[in-house]
């Protein structure tokens, strides 16, 4: 249920990341009808809301240079901000 934060095929084939772009098509349609800045930020928190509900972290690499078989050990959970702009990216 984790997301990995970044680009590139490890990130977007990575089951969480799918799962979360399926929580983020749940809302699109209601955040594409919002014109409100203040709606659209109260439905990204609760996409990123949706994802911890169901056990799952916002992770980001920190060795760049580790092999994907080494993500779990190379990771650390990021806060609200990073989480937050990969949701915005997602509901464009």
């Amino acid at each position: 249920n984790d997301v990995l934060l970044g680009r590139g095929r490890g990130a977007s084939e990575h089951v969480g990341n799918k799962k979360f772009l399926a929580i983020v098509d749940e809302y699109k349609i209601e955040y594409s009808n919002t014109k409100s800045y203040r709606m659209k930020g109260k439905i990204g928190k609760q996409v990123l809301q949706d994802v911890e509900d169901k056990g799952g972290r916002f992770l980001q690499l920190v060795d760049s240079a580790a092999p994907l078989g080494c993500l779990a050990v190379e990771t650390r959970e990021r806060g609200e901000g990073p989480a937050r702009a990969t949701n915005s990216a997602g509901q464009r």
